[in-house]
């Protein structure tokens, strides 16, 4: 995964690029244990899913666009529909199993 700033993901949502550029974002806190936990089970479902494109987020430095998405916590998985990115379609907050997030993040994707 790699990184992506709050300023790039706000501009990518603002301007309506963000379609061709990712399908989520991984939100986290580097102190949160349960994020370090979710971004494992999340780095072994995205192995099957080597089309999906996901960045990662750190919230410590993304005041401005936790805000405008309207992120509640972390861990925070946000996925948006590639038809329709001017909101996200979900928010995943319990990253449950590898088996679920690959579910989740493969739902849509043809």
């Amino acid at each position: 995964m790699k990184s992506i700033s709050a300023q790039q993901l706000i501009d990518q949502v603002q301007d309506g690029t963000l379609r061709d550029r990712l399908d989520a974002v991984y939100v986290y806190s580097p102190l949160c244990g349960t994020c370090a936990l979710g971004e494992t089970m999340l780095t072994i479902a995205l192995e099957a899913l080597p089309q999906c494109r996901i960045y990662r987020m750190n919230i410590n430095d993304a005041a401005k666009a936790a805000i405008l998405l309207q992120i509640t916590s972390v861990p925070c998985l946000i996925i948006w529909d590639r038809q329709d990115t001017s909101a996200p379609a979900q928010y995943i907050y319990a990253m449950q199993s590898v088996t679920y997030l690959y579910e989740q993040l493969s739902r849509g994707r043809g």
